[in-house]
């Protein structure tokens, strides 16, 4: 027996998966591509040839046009930051005032977004990011047309005011500059200074055009950078009145902007997500989800106009508000791949992500693949010589998710109909003590003719079991996030196979005389239906699992014994199987701790329970102990 527990050591020390180290690399790349960047009011375009390089080590971008440097920027990218410097710098080229389509634009963020180099997973797709939201309970094409010229005028006010904001700054340093040290010059440069720490912490500061004016005027200088302060002047108080009218005309509609978003990903699904929505007062509303919501399939991405998030405030005093996930989630360019129809990013949390300014999220896919969940564990009944129960047995298990769609039930619960797929299998008795499941026979002999059955009991041909397989195919999830728990209900069918023993019987003079012992292999067929199992999620270290299966086991013989259901309530002398015999039932506890931040590995302890329907104290059970870990494919 010390063989034996030794051997499991050594699996539970050896086989969780390690960790892999790789050192930092000084990557430098550089790209061109050419671009066709379209006029946002006149339709008209332009041709760039854009050339970019990217620094790993400082982590920065350094745009060109034609060879010609055009603006740098630093990670991590910021789109607004980036929109205002390829206009400033478009229209500084060109001597023009114009604003560039936001698709346009976009599709050069997104060239420079690529760039940057990651070692550790592969991307799976981009999230888009929605930056404005209103209150409006019904969804429709209107609303979401609305919504996007909105954010269309705002953002080109937003850019223009920038580009006079970065015109005036640059005057102010200019004139900086070619100030002297004198005492009459002292006030000039603390007015310029002022100025420029006024224009550094405010979005939207006022321009004073009676102390700008001032500037050059105690020592009677007149500078050309003082007259193009004036003339820019109006050009920024215009710019900046528009995008406070722009502001007021979205509070009217009750348009308000996203300020950041929260979002876990977990098993194919959104499991939390959360919004912070500025309101009519100034202050924020979070708005969450109130189940998990399917992140998989390209009809979970439709669903997304239809699916709603709710104010984290009572209902019951009034708070009703609501939005659509899809201005959240405005849209995700999924990456395709070879052999999936899986789109769900690895599990993953994106904290405080801030829309206006990095509205684009890649999403990675696991680099390494799980294929299946093992388990290596230990029956203590086992430990008994007499016992049947396996000292060391080994599991694997794959789930397959297939529909991923919720639909609300109440106010925070869901429910899923065929949501998932679980496959498994387990060797059962790898050592060899009590590896035969010996027959009965009462050896009833009429008319020197054995007429009794070889038979054993249907929770015998599970106890005994060496080898089994089987699949679970769930029908109904209903989902309680506030109480922590989800409970399942699953249709499963399973194999299991198992050696039996009897003895070759000879009939002399009317009497059964014993000869040769014989083995040979049984094969069973359980249908579970249905199995009942429940949830807690607590936390994510520690989980539970309470289950109960109403088993219906068919044994196929070839006429060699009989399955019955009792050795004390049976018929043993007849032939034909009982209608109990093929029914039992199952009560199933499992405990499972995390040992490691990545969720690569898991002790667990699990209680099975099993008595035969007809007869309650036809009974066994199973105590397991074990280690559960990920049998993974490391994808290069």
């Amino acid at each position: 027996m010390k063989s034996y527990l030794l051997y499991l050591f050594f699996f539970l020390i050896v086989i969780p998966v390690g960790k892999v180290f790789s050192q930092e690399k000084d990557i430098q790349i550089t790209q061109t591509k050419k671009f066709t960047v379209y006029h946002a009011n006149d339709g008209g375009n332009i041709v760039l040839n854009l050339k970019a390089t990217y620094y790993s080590k400082g982590d920065t971008f350094t745009v060109f046009k034609d060879d010609q440097r055009m603006f740098g920027l630093s990670s991590p990218l910021n789109l607004r930051e980036f929109r205002d410097s390829i206009t400033h710098s478009l229209n500084n080229t060109s001597f023009t005032n114009e604003f560039f389509s936001e698709y346009s634009l976009n599709e050069i963020f997104l060239w420079l977004y690529l760039f940057r180099v990651d070692d550790k997973e592969p991307n799976i797709g981009f999230l888009n990011l929605g930056t404005i939201t209103n209150h409006d309970e019904n969804n429709s094409s209107a609303r979401v047309f609305l919504l996007d010229s909105m954010r269309n005028i705002i953002n080109h006010q937003r850019t223009v005011f920038s580009n006079n904001k970065k015109a005036v700054v640059s005057l102010l340093n200019q004139y900086k500059s070619k100030i002297g040290d004198s005492n009459k010059e002292s006030s000039d440069k603390v007015l310029i200074n002022n100025f420029l720490q006024k224009f550094h912490d405010e979005p939207f500061p006022k321009l004073d055009s009676a102390a700008l004016y001032t500037i050059g005027q105690k020592n009677k200088k007149t500078s050309p950078e003082n007259n193009l302060l004036k003339v820019s002047s109006p050009a920024y108080e215009a710019a900046r009145k528009n995008v406070s009218d722009a502001n007021d005309a979205l509070r009217v509609m009750n348009i308000f902007p996203i300020e950041k978003v929260s979002i876990q990903f977990e098993r194919g699904y959104i499991e939390r997500i959360q919004a912070w929505v500025r309101n009519r007062t100034g202050g924020t509303d979070i708005y969450e989800n109130t189940f998990a919501i399917g992140f998989s399939s390209i009809n979970n991405l439709k669903a997304f106009q239809r699916t709603k998030l709710f104010m984290r405030k009572s209902s019951q005093i009034g708070f009703n508000s609501c939005i659509f996930l899809s201005d959240v989630i405005g849209n995700y360019d999924n990456l395709l791949d070879l052999y999936t129809r899986d789109y769900s990013p690895a599990d993953t949390v994106i904290n405080f992500a801030y829309p206006e300014e990095m509205p684009l999220i890649s999403l990675k896919k696991e680099r390494n693949i799980r294929l299946f969940d093992g388990k290596i564990f230990t029956d203590l009944g086992g430990i008994d010589q007499e016992s049947p129960n396996g000292l060391v047995q080994v599991e694997i298990c794959r789930r397959f998710n297939l529909n991923t769609y919720r639909w609300q039930a109440g106010e925070r619960q869901d429910v899923g109909a065929f949501s998932y797929l679980n496959v498994y299998g387990a060797l059962s008795k790898i050592e060899d003590k009590n590896k035969v499941l010996p027959l009965h026979n009462q050896n009833t002999v009429i008319n020197n003719t054995l007429v009794s059955p070889s038979y054993t009991t249907n929770l015998d041909l599970r106890r005994y079991e060496n080898f089994s397989m089987g699949v679970d195919l769930n029908a109904l999830l209903y989902d309680f996030p506030d109480m922590k728990f989800t409970a399942y209900l699953d249709f499963g069918i399973r194999y299991g196979h198992v050696v039996l023993g009897d003895t070759i019987r000879n009939i002399v003079g009317g009497i059964v005389a014993p000869g040769k012992d014989t083995s040979f292999s049984g094969h069973t067929v359980t249908l579970m239906l249905p199995r009942i199992s429940v949830e807690i999620f607590q936390e994510r270290r520690v989980g539970l699992v309470m289950s109960y299966n109403y088993n219906h086991t068919y044994a196929f013989t070839n006429n060699q014994f009989k399955q019955i259901m009792s050795y004390k309530k049976s018929d043993l002398n007849n032939i034909v199987t009982e209608r109990a015999a093929r029914n039992s039932h199952q009560l199933e506890l499992l405990l499972r701790v995390e040992t490691s931040e990545k969720n690569n590995g898991q002790i667990f302890f699990r209680s099975r329970f099993f008595w035969q329907q007809g007869d309650a104290n036809t009974f066994f059970s199973q105590i397991q102990v074990g280690y559960a870990y990920n049998i993974i494919y490391r994808n290069n």
